[in-house]
């Protein structure tokens, strides 16, 4: 009797205390798509993660199809990730694979994002996913011959007839141009899906204008041999990354004789384009607790600072300046100055036959010197084939908020 009294006591005292949910076994589990260079960064990163918090974290580098495929099968069998990389492309198409973070938000007190960057994780005022890989373009310019940069169309136009060649655009590969192509349209307030928008019109007909003036290597430069022609002074502006601009600071060639700077101003406002890639939790995640500090983690400042230092990868945080010291302010002034003029490219049905199209106008109208107006007309209803489009009024693609 008296051991069936304690054991009694054992099962009340017990069932008083508060139930916790435990721990489901097993690695947070984080599925990344990486170069080897920065999953050789990013691992440092989990590891320092993993330190401080007592988590065992395990990092996958993955391609954007194997996540793809996996957040739409279902998200059974093993192993289940606790978080997923998406291109900020693809975040409409999956929002509903993954976790709205809105809960566990509710003991974090986020840091200040920009919110171009916070946007397009947000879905009926719901977020999805939070940004963690961002990139934009900036104008670098070579100071020993343009002391100061060319703020407007009109002042870019003359810097290119007082320097033919001097000037050049990334126009080999569709997408890398299109990094040249979608801000310009946004600097005329077009709509770079709607070849009848009279500000898409206006910024072909501007590159009609440049068009003979740009460096004949236009037509084939990438980033990184455009980014060579200006080491070597061919090139005296261009628009690139950060990571690029990094190469001439390491090169000694940043912030002198190169420099960075804002993107001209166009007819309705200086627009650049946002790139980059968010973080979401899958809806099986069996550690999202886990999962979300990581997120924490990842927009801490020291973090933000290592991955633009070690990647060139720009920071949501929108006190970024804050981030860097006065030397690497004035280097990448530029970078720092377009942060709150960026704007997501909406997302579109078939994007690379779309990018495709983009650079098919372009050269009949900058290689080949056609009225731009003609072209664009000509192409747009093969622009609305490939959006699904049928009305003949407008485009109902999602317009771009430049």
């Amino acid at each position: 009797m008296r051991r069936l009294r304690l054991w009694l006591v054992m099962v009340l005292g017990f069932a008083a205390v508060p139930c916790t949910p435990s721990r489901e076994p097993g690695p947070l589990l984080i599925w990344l798509t990486l170069s080897s260079e920065q999953e050789k960064v990013l691992q440092a990163v989990v590891e320092k993660f993993a330190s401080r918090h007592s988590i065992p974290t395990r990092l996958e580098a993955k391609s954007p199809e194997q996540i793809e495929s996996w957040l739409a099968s279902g998200q059974k069998g093993e192993p289940r990730p606790d978080l997923v990389d998406v291109d900020i492309s693809r975040l409409p198409d999956l929002a509903a694979t993954v976790q709205d973070l809105e809960p566990l938000m509710k003991k974090w007190n986020p840091p200040s994002l920009l919110y171009a960057a916070w946007a397009p994780g947000t879905f009926s005022d719901r977020l999805f996913f939070l940004p963690w890989h961002l990139s934009w373009s900036a104008m670098i310019c070579n100071g020993s011959v343009l002391p100061q940069p060319p703020r407007t169309w009109n002042e870019l136009l003359a810097v290119a007839g007082k320097h033919p060649g001097g000037v050049a655009l990334r126009g080999l590969r569709p997408e890398s141009l299109a990094q040249d192509l979608v801000p310009l349209i946004g600097q005329a307030g077009g709509d770079p899906y709607d070849f009848t928008d009279p500000g898409t019109i206006k910024a072909f007909e501007f590159l009609g204008r440049l068009g003979p003036l740009l460096n004949l290597s236009t037509r084939t430069f990438t980033e990184e041999s455009i980014l060579a022609a200006q080491s070597q002074g061919e090139v005296i502006l261009h628009f690139n990354n950060l990571k690029r601009a990094q190469i001439l600071a390491h090169q000694k060639l940043l912030p002198f004789p190169n420099y960075t700077a804002i993107l001209p101003e166009g007819p309705q406002r200086v627009a650049g384009r946002l790139e980059g890639n968010y973080l979401g939790i899958p809806k099986t995640a069996p550690h999202p607790r886990d999962a979300y500090l990581f997120l924490q983690f990842l927009l801490e400042p020291k973090i933000q600072t290592r991955l633009f230092d070690d990647l060139g990868w720009l920071s949501p945080l929108a006190d970024t300046k804050n981030l860097l010291d006065q030397f690497d302010q004035e280097r990448y002034q530029g970078f720092l100055q377009m942060a709150t003029a960026v704007n997501a490219l909406p997302p579109a049905k078939h994007l690379p036959e779309v990018q495709e199209l983009w650079a098919r106008a372009f050269a009949e109208v900058v290689y080949q010197g056609a009225p731009a107006q003609e072209v664009l007309a000509r192409l747009a209803p093969e622009m609305k084939r490939l959006l699904g489009v049928t009305s003949e009024v407008a485009c109902q693609a999602p317009r771009c908020n430049f």
